[in-house]
Formats: C-alpha cells, sequence, structure tokens
C-alpha cells in the first residue's frame, strides 16, 4: 500500500470528492469503495480516480479479481479516471479486488523539501456485492365498483416477499395486508386509477409494477333536456344528457312528428317536412352496471328561415299605395323595411309592400326589406321602377276669346317635377302660346277650336291634352219687325230681322197675348188663337255664343180665311177600271175644320163604282156592262163649317180581258212548294184553260197543270187551276215557271218565280242512287252482252266464208237499238281458203292460234227523261286450239256507257275486265265453257250543278253449259245453262257543286248472282227461190239472286230468213215476266250482214 505525506492524502480525498459530486457518469464516490449490483439486472458502475496533481503523469490502472458476468473497463476522463464494471451479473455475492496506478511525479516535495522527480504507485481495495435476483412482479389490471371500499388485490408474488407501496392511487388509497392490498376508490368516483408496487426479498427489491384500476360507474342517470333543430331538416344529431359514463342508448318513446334512430349516444332526429313546433323522444342511458332511468329529451322544431328574392318592379310616376307581393318562400312570421327608398315611401306588413313614389318623380328607385321567422332571416332589395307619368294640364278648358279683343291665359301642369314646358298646335289665328304656358295675342276668327298643348316636365315626361277654346264672335242685333198671319193657322214662321254677329239661336222674350210663339234655333214659329182675328205682339231676343241682344217686337197681324181643305191626290187621272172586275181608288183630303164629309158634285162614276162619303175611297166591283171609256167627275170635301174644297178626276173603264199577276215563292231548304192555285188574282175569267209555257233553267224541275174543284160550284164542273212545281233535288237558286191561262175572252201569261235551295241530304241520297242503278244496270248489260267464242263458236269460224260481221237490231221491248260487228284471224283465214278454192286448211298459225274482236253499241231510251243512254263494249282476245276438244284462251273487255236519268243526272263510266277462259266438249255437242275476269272502270257524276267521280274494282266468274243436237232433218234443239257471280266494289266518293260545297258518299258493294236455264228450237225451210227460212221459238227461266230481282222468265217466237251465205234477217216477239209482276212484251228486227 502506497503512503503519502499527510498533505498529499488530504488532497487525493478532496478530489475524489469533488469528482464525484460533478462526474456525468453513474459512478462510485471515491470515498466508498464498495459497488452494488443485483443478479440478472444490467448496470455499469465505476471507481473514480482523481488525478493527483498537475505535476503527475499517469499511466493507466490496474484492476485485480472479478464479478461472474461482468467486464472490468476503465475511463479516462481527464483529471478524473474511471475504474468499474459493466454487465448482467449472474451470481449473487459479495466480490473484492485491487486497482492499481502508477505515475511519475515531477514536483517539489515539501516532504523533502526540494524538487524531485519519481514513479510512485497507489493501490485500491474495491468491493462489489451482487445481490441475489428480486421477487418477480407484474403489472395488474382489475375492476371495482364505485364507492366500494377495501377491494382485495392479490399481485401473486412469491412468498416471503414483502410488498411495499411505491406511489398511491390518484383517485383512491390503498393499503398492504400480508401478502395483498386493499384498495378504496374515492367516494362517487367512477373512472381509471393506478398505484405501483415493489416487491422485497432476500435484500432485493423488485422494480415498480403497476395495478391499473377501473372503477366501474353506477348505473347511468339519464337527465331530460331541451334542443332546438330547424323545420324541414334532416338527421339531426343529438347527444343524450347521462352521468355515469353511458356507452349507449335506445328510443324508448319514438317522437310523434318526425323520425329519430340511435347509434351509440347519438340521437339522429328529423322532423315531419313542413313540421314545426314541440316534440319529443323518451330515451335510457346503458352503460356496464346497467340502463338508465327513461330520460326526455325536448325537441323544439322551429321555422325555417324564409329566404327573399331581389326583385324588380314597375310603378306608375304619382301612383300611390302600390301593391307589391315580397318574392319569398317559407314562412314569414316578421319583415320590415331595412333601408328606406329614397324617392318615395313604402311599408311593409307580412309579404304585402306598399309603395308610393314621391309626387311627380319618374326614374329608379329602390329598397331593402328583410323577412323572417323564429328560424333566421334574409334579406333582398328591390328595384322600383316608376314610369314616367302622363302630365296633367289645367285648365282643361281655356276661357272664352272674342273676335278683335286681347286674349290671355296662362297653362300650368301637375304629376312631373318642374320647370314644365309647353308647346301647342291648333291655335286661331292671331293667338300664340309661349314656352312658359302663357296664351296671348288678338283672335281674328270666330269658332270652336281644339288645341293640342303638350307639355315637358324637368325630368322629360310629357303630357299631351286637348284643349277647347271658343272664340266668341260679336253680339248679334235684334230688330222690330211686322208680319200677318191667317186666323186659324199654325206654326206661321217670322221673318226676324238680325244684324251684327251670327245668331246662334234665338228666344221669345215676352209672349204674345193672342197665340203662341216658339222658338227653335234661329226661328220663331207664331200660331193665332183659334178664332181670333186682330193685332198681337210678342218681343225675341237673339243669342250668340258672344252674348244676347236687346229684345225686339214682332207686331201681327191675324187676318180672316176660309179654311184650306187639300186633296191627296190633287185631282188628275185615276188607275184604269176593267168592267166586270173589282176595283179601288184611294182619296182623301186634309184641312179644314173637324171632319170631312165626301160628295160627288159633278160628273159620273161607272156602273158598279161607289163612293164612301166618309173615307172618299171609290170601290167597285164594276158591272160587266159597264160603259167602256173615260169617266170625268168633282168630288168635293165639306168640313164642319161649311167650308170645302173640290177636285176633278177621270176614271177608264177598260174592256174586260185576261190578266195574271206574277208571284214569288219561297220554298224551304230541299222543299217542294204546294200547289199554287193560279185562279186567285186573274181577271178575265171564268178560267177555262191552264198551260205550262216553260220552266227556266230548264234543268231546276218540272212543272205541270192540276185541277181541281171549288166546292161553291157544281161538283162536276172543274173551275180550279193549280200550278205543280216539282224542284230538282239539286238545284240551288231561282226557278222560273211561265204558265198561261185562257178563258172565253182571252188568254195572258204569268211567272211564278221559285226560290229554291238543295237539301245536302238529299242530294247525298239522290246521287248514291242514280250511282247504285247506273253500277246494276251496267252489271247486267255485261252479263247479257260480254262473250269469248267456245268450241262451237270457233268451228264456225274456221268454215266461215266472209271475215267480217256486222249486225243490227231494232227497238226491242226496252226501247233499245244495238249495232255490232265481230272478226277473227280463224274467219280471215277460212274465208281466204274458201274463196282461194283450197279443199284443206292451211298449216301453221292460223289452225291453231287464233286472234279474235267483236264489239257492239247498244241505244236505249230512259223512260223518265226521255234522253237517249249508250252502252258499248268491245270483246278482243287470243285463245290456243290445244285439241279438237279444248280451247284455251286471254281476254280483254272494254266498256263505256252513259245513262240520263230523269233527275237531269247523267253518268258515265269506262270500265275493263280481264282474264283467262277456256272451252271444252266434254260429250258430243255438249260444251262446258268457263271464264274468270278481273277488272275495274273510272266514272264521272253529273247531276245538277254537282259533278264528281268514283271509281270501282269488280271481277267476274262465268260458267256455262250448252249444246247443239239436230233432232229432225232440219230441226235444231238447243239447251243451255249458265252460273254467273258478278261482284263490283264501288270507292267513296265526293261530289262538289262548283261554289265550294263538298259532300263526301260512302262506297258499297254491287253484287250479282245469276243462275238461268234455256231452251231453243229452230226448224230450217228452203224457199223456192233459194233462201231459207228459219221459225224458232224458245223459253228462258232464271233467278237473280243477291243484290237481283229474284226469279225471270221469256219466252220468245221468232222468224228468220238468210240467203245461206252473206246476209240474214230476223224478227222476233219476246214476252218476258220477272219477279213481282213485271211484264213486257216486245218486238225485235236483225239484220247480219258479212262481208
Amino acid at each position: 500500500m502506497l503512503h503519502l505525506p499527510r498533505f498529499k492524502q488530504a488532497f487525493l480525498l478532496l478530489a475524489l470528492s469533488f469528482a464525484a459530486l460533478f462526474s456525468p457518469l453513474e459512478r462510485a464516490s471515491a470515498a466508498d469503495t464498495t459497488l452494488t449490483y443485483q443478479v440478472g439486472v444490467y448496470s455499469r458502475q465505476f471507481f473514480n480516480l482523481p488525478n493527483p496533481g498537475y505535476d503527475f503523469t499517469l499511466s493507466g490502472p490496474v484492476i485485480s479479481g472479478s464479478v461472474p458476468g461482468m467486464t472490468a473497463e476503465n475511463i479516462d476522463g481527464g483529471s478524473i479516471y474511471h475504474v468499474g464494471f459493466k454487465g448482467t451479473p449472474t451470481t449473487a455475492g459479495t466480490y473484492t479486488g485491487e486497482i492499481r496506478r502508477n505515475y511519475l511525479f515531477s514536483g517539489y516535495d515539501p516532504d523533502y523539501g526540494e524538487d524531485i522527480t519519481e514513479w510512485r504507485t497507489y493501490t485500491w481495495t474495491w468491493e462489489v456485492i451482487v445481490l441475489p435476483a428480486p421477487p418477480a412482479v407484474s403489472d395488474l389490471n382489475v375492476t371495482v365498483e364505485a364507492n366500494s371500499s377495501s377491494n382485495s388485490i392479490g399481485p401473486g408474488v412469491d412468498s416471503g416477499a414483502t410488498l411495499a407501496v411505491a406511489s398511491q392511487p390518484s383517485h383512491g388509497s390503498v393499503t398492504v395486508e400480508g401478502g395483498i392490498f386493499r384498495y378504496t376508490p374515492t367516494a362517487d368516483y367512477s373512472g381509471t386509477d393506478s398505484f405501483t408496487y415493489t416487491a422485497t426479498k432476500d435484500a432485493s427489491t423488485s422494480a415498480a409494477a403497476t395495478v391499473s384500476i377501473t372503477v366501474n360507474p353506477p348505473p347511468p342517470y339519464a337527465g331530460t333536456f331541451d334542443t332546438t333543430v330547424s323545420e324541414n331538416s334532416t338527421d339531426n344529431q343529438i347527444q343524450i344528457v347521462a352521468s355515469n359514463s353511458p356507452t349507449s342508448g335506445s328510443i324508448i318513446y319514438p317522437p310523434e312528428n318526425g323520425t329519430a334512430t340511435m347509434s351509440g349516444l347519438t340521437i339522429a332526429y328529423t322532423p315531419t317536412p313542413g313540421f314545426y313546433g314541440s316534440d319529443s323522444i323518451g330515451y335510457v342511458a346503458y352503460n356496464v352496471s346497467g340502463g338508465s332511468n327513461v330520460a326526455t329529451i325536448r325537441v323544439t322544431v322551429t321555422k325555417t328561415a324564409p329566404t327573399a328574392t331581389d326583385q324588380t318592379v314597375s310603378v306608375a310616376a304619382n301612383s300611390t299605395d302600390n301593391a307589391v307581393t315580397l318574392s319569398t318562400t317559407g314562412i314569414v312570421d316578421h319583415s320590415e323595411i331595412i333601408s328606406d327608398p329614397s324617392r318615395g315611401t313604402a311599408s311593409l306588413s307580412g309579404t304585402s309592400l306598399t309603395y308610393t313614389p314621391a309626387s311627380g318623380y319618374s326614374g329608379t328607385d329602390s329598397l331593402t326589406h328583410r323577412v323572417a321567422n323564429d328560424g333566421g332571416y334574409d334579406e333582398a332589395t328591390m328595384t322600383i321602377t316608376v314610369t314616367a307619368p302622363t302630365l296633367a294640364i289645367a285648365p282643361s278648358t281655356l276661357s272664352e276669346a272674342q273676335v278683335g279683343s286681347s286674349y290671355s291665359e296662362s297653362l300650368s301642369a301637375t304629376l312631373g317635377t318642374a320647370p314644365y314646358s309647353f308647346s301647342a298646335t291648333g291655335l286661331p289665328d292671331g293667338l300664340t302660346l309661349s314656352d312658359d304656358g302663357t296664351f296671348s295675342g288678338t283672335p281674328e276668327e270666330a269658332g270652336d277650336f281644339t288645341v293640342t298643348v303638350t307639355a315637358t316636365d324637368a325630368l322629360g315626361a310629357t303630357g299631351q291634352a286637348d284643349l277647347s277654346l271658343t272664340v266668341l264672335p260679336e253680339e248679334p242685333v235684334a230688330a222690330d219687325v211686322s208680319a200677318t198671319v191667317a186666323e186659324g193657322t199654325s206654326d206661321n214662321a217670322i221673318t226676324l230681322s238680325l244684324s251684327g254677329g251670327a245668331a246662334a239661336s234665338v228666344s221669345v222674350d215676352s209672349a204674345p197675348a193672342h197665340g203662341t210663339a216658339t222658338a227653335s234655333g234661329t226661328t220663331i214659329l207664331y200660331t193665332p188663337t183659334s178664332g181670333y182675328i186682330g193685332t198681337d205682339s210678342f218681343t225675341y231676343t237673339a243669342t250668340n255664343a258672344a252674348g244676347t241682344s236687346a229684345p225686339a217686337t214682332v207686331s201681327i197681324t191675324v187676318t180672316s180665311t176660309a179654311a184650306t181643305i187639300a186633296f191627296s191626290p190633287d185631282g188628275g187621272a185615276l188607275d184604269e177600271a176593267m168592267a166586270g172586275e173589282d176595283y179601288t181608288a184611294s182619296i182623301s183630303a186634309s184641312g179644314g175644320a173637324g171632319d170631312l164629309t165626301y160628295s160627288l158634285t159633278s160628273g159620273s162614276l161607272p156602273d158598279g163604282v161607289t163612293l164612301n162619303v166618309s173615307t172618299g175611297a171609290l170601290t167597285g166591283p164594276l158591272s160587266e156592262d159597264a160603259t167602256l171609256g173615260t169617266y170625268g167627275f168633282t168630288l168635293t170635301a165639306t168640313d164642319s163649317r161649311g167650308e170645302y174644297a173640290s177636285a176633278n178626276f177621270t176614271l177608264s173603264v177598260i174592256a174586260r180581258a185576261v190578266t195574271v199577276e206574277d208571284t214569288t215563292v219561297t220554298v224551304a231548304e230541299g222543299g217542294t212548294p204546294p200547289d199554287l192555285y193560279l185562279n186567285d188574282k186573274a181577271t178575265g175569267g171564268p178560267i177555262t184553260d191552264a198551260d205550262v209555257v216553260g220552266v227556266s233553267p230548264a234543268n231546276a224541275g218540272t212543272a205541270k197543270i192540276v185541277r181541281g174543284e171549288l166546292a161553291s160550284t157544281s161538283s162536276s164542273t172543274p173551275v180550279g187551276y193549280y200550278l205543280r212545281f216539282t224542284p230538282s233535288v239539286y238545284f240551288t237558286g231561282n226557278a222560273r215557271v211561265v204558265y198561261k191561262l185562257s178563258s172565253a175572252i182571252g188568254v195572258a201569261n204569268g211567272t211564278v218565280t221559285y226560290t229554291l235551295t238543295a237539301d245536302d241530304q238529299q242530294v247525298a241520297n239522290a246521287v248514291d242512287s242514280a250511282v247504285r242503278d247506273f253500277v246494276s244496270t251496267r252489271q247486267s248489260l255485261l252479263i247479257n252482252q260480254i262473250h269469248v267464242p267456245n268450241l262451237k263458236d270457233r268451228r264456225r269460224m274456221a268454215a266461215a266464208t266472209e271475215p267480217v260481221t256486222v249486225t243490227a237490231n231494232g227497238t226491242d221491248a226496252s226501247g233499245a237499238a244495238t249495232f255490232g260487228f265481230a272478226t277473227s284471224l280463224a274467219a280471215v283465214e277460212s274465208a281466204r281458203r274458201i274463196a282461194a278454192g283450197e279443199d284443206s286448211p292451211a298449216a301453221g298459225l292460223g289452225d291453231d292460234f287464233n286472234i279474235w274482236l267483236d264489239g257492239s253499241v247498244q241505244l236505249y231510251r230512259d223512260d223518265g227523261a226521255g234522253d237517249w243512254g249508250t252502252f258499248g263494249l268491245l270483246n278482243l282476245g287470243a285463245d290456243y286450239l290445244v285439241s279438237d276438244h279444248l280451247l284455251v284462251g286471254l281476254s280483254l273487255h272494254l266498256d263505256r256507257m252513259s245513262d240520263p236519268t230523269d233527275e237531269d243526272e247523267r253518268l258515265t263510266g269506262l270500265g275493263w275486265l280481264a282474264g283467262p277462259y277456256a272451252s271444252m266438249e266434254i260429250a258430243r255437242d255438249i260444251f262446258l265453257d268457263t271464264s274468270l275476269r278481273y277488272g275495274g272502270s273510272a266514272n264521272n257524276i253529273q247531276a245538277g250543278d254537282w259533278t264528281g267521280d268514283f271509281d270501282t274494282s269488280r271481277w267476274m266468274a262465268d260458267i256455262a253449259l250448252s249444246g247443239e243436237w239436230q233432232v229432225g232433218p232440219d230441226t235444231n234443239l238447243t239447251p243451255a245453262m249458265r252460273l254467273v257471280y258478278f261482284d263490283e266494289k264501288v270507292d267513296a266518293y265526293e261530289i262538289s257543286d262548283g261554289a265550294g260545297s263538298i259532300l263526301g258518299i260512302d262506297g258499297f258493294n254491287e253484287r250479282q248472282l245469276r243462275a238461268n236455264l234455256g231452251l231453243d228450237l229452230s226448224h230450217g225451210i228452203e224457199l223456192s227461190n233459194g233462201l231459207e227460212l228459219t221459225p224458232s221459238a224458245g223459253v228462258k227461266l232464271g233467278y237473280a239472286a243477291l243484290d237481283g230481282n229474284g226469279l225471270f222468265g221469256s219466252v220468245s217466237a221468232g222468224l228468220g230468213l238468210s240467203d245461206g251465205s252473206g246476209w240474214n234477217a230476223d224478227a222476233k216477239l219476246l214476252y218476258s215476266v220477272e219477279s213481282g209482276g213485271s211484264q213486257s212484251l216486245g218486238a225485235n228486227l236483225g239484220l247480219r250482214v258479212r262481208f
């Protein structure tokens, strides 16, 4: 061991102590040479060796001894040297060793009293205590209830270990009882708490462990509280209020005026759309300890804040209290103007705003308003356009002016913004209007003027007024006058004396004493008192726009005069009279006093004419033997005072003659006029005959005379003649019927004018009926006349001597005549062969192939109209002789028909049919012929003034069985059976009258199914001259179904004459009968020529 001088030992101890205080490493003090470690715990500790002085030169220390599991190390710290162990001890125990350090001392040594230099060695003894491993402790998690006490917590350490509380809990207290802890939470506390503890055994103390404590709260207490949401809001999040740390909740009572859902501790509430007011939600909160009481959330649903929109309105200048509805949405409980208009005033109540612009102002103005309710408010600006006013100009009527007098008048304007300026048009000459509105000048003409004044204000607004200005003339001057009137007269016009300005009117200023004076305009009428004769007077004044004249006097002398009676007519020739006829002449008189009495004072009246003394009329009838000539006579009218007047008249009496009076009759639409009695207004009777002269226009209708009897005459004597007029159903206009009446003394013509109007429905019905008859008749003609050659005809063509055959048939029972022709390629070839003397047919086309052509024209007379109709048919085709017993071909048939009717109708049509046909000999001389044809037609209607067109489509199926049997040397029997079906569809069509009226008529189907059976018997007789005479007889029986007429039949007898080759003539009688009893008997003459 190194021994140092005392002062050096003291210095070393001081240095070690100093280093122990200030060294930054974990180390043991030099005064404490023992270091303590623990098994299993890593540690690094040092002994601190100070330098002995500035004059020392040190060398590294040397340490002896070891500690299991640890490593020795040393660190040079400058003034202090660190020596120690680091690591994790593995074995408990006490370990010792030494530390030696050499250093070179150089310096003054007080012990020696001299400077010395020498190596010295210092030795330290170290001790390391390695404690055993402490007891094992661990962190714990425990749960206790709030307000509990002395909760036992067992940490589970080794037996024999001593527990110690390292740090107390923050929210409670803990004590140690043996091997457990007793924990008591602070009263009413819940939540988390903790404390730390250690365990010590064998002087080894563990590190601190933590006990984490959860203090469960008591069951929650849910609170009732209020909340507010907005109207129409959705998913309002409401946090429930509950104590003791609730973790969830549930809704017990849902709201009545909305919906609510619970998520965690939050309720999402949505009020019913449009609802506002009070609502409630009942809920319960839960925590780990259970559920709370039921609490209520009182929800107040406030109204949604209204919205206001800027708007622009227009009002008239000078208007007041203009009502404007604010542009808002939502409920407005409160409204106010927050920025007043600058050019007017406004008030607001609810959403109704009243605005009054400043007087005279025009332009723009604005205000800002606010609308609110419990939910909030909104603001908007209203821009107001004040339209320019129409300025008012005063006065509306100008004061009167007078020609030659100075005039002044001032205008003013209102409803605008001053100052105003004025202009005018229509001023009378002499007057002007200044810009400030002052009229001045002297008018030069009188009259009523309309002055158009325009006022303009400072803002450019204008107004116009038509002002009336009367310019008065000079005042009139009335002068005295005199007048004479007759006694008993009335309304005598007095000639007045007026001068100065023209008078507009006169008036009676003082009335006459012996009569009346009435003023009207500038005329005064005077009527003396009845029976007064003498002088009278009154005064009058004249007035015009300028004023009234001074009164003037009218002096009147009433003279006596006889009463004036005037005749009407005042004389002359009266209307002539006819002997034996009625007569009336109206003659009257006026004037006089009281009633007038008439008398014949000279001359004479014709025999039978009398004078009515009260009325003056002359009446007949004249005697049939009245003397003819001119009668002159005087009639006198006398009044009650005996005054009279006379007039001279002449009356000529002419010989009796027949005359008639023209008549006009208006007929109801579509109607027929009643018979017109012609005797009624005719003279010269008795009428012995009547005839219709003519109807104009001819298509207006038909007229005829019918006779009747009058009850007052003998029943056997026809005395009445009537005109019976039947209008055409198609005619509209005036129809003139001229008729003639005859008697024993002469003849006269008269005219009846009928005003007719056609009825559209009757027109349509008549045309429809005519079209149906037309189509049906044409079908019948086609069935009877359509023709294709069969095998029998083809064989005859092959033996023909002439190429062309022409036929003509005379009038038969239907009034028809038919002309026809026929030719064919086979006939032409046969005639050529025979003419050439060839005995056998030529080979080639002519043998099997044939082209044929025939046609006919039929003329027939319409029984009703008396006009001729025509039906023409052209048949052409080509066929092929397949064998001697089979012929097939194609045919085309063209037809044209023109059909007049008794209703001024004419229908024409052009049609066609085409199709295949076949003929076969099914037994010797028995032939079966079939054909099928399809076609159509185009047709025209002429019915009075109505015209139109219609189209049809049609098809026809025909099958016939015929034979020709020779029952004797010159006798032939020809049986025939035929079945025909004909279907024709008429399309809907229109007719028009050329004046804009158009009628639509529905189409229809016309169908005929005919079956007939016939038998003809003929016998040839050769005459001595070489001609052949052939008598014949035939019978036919058939039935027409569908649109046909039922059963029909005929019997015929004929006689034919032929030269055997070139011609033949025939005559036939035909008796026909049809269903319904219709019968006819006719004769037919025919001629057939071949060439």
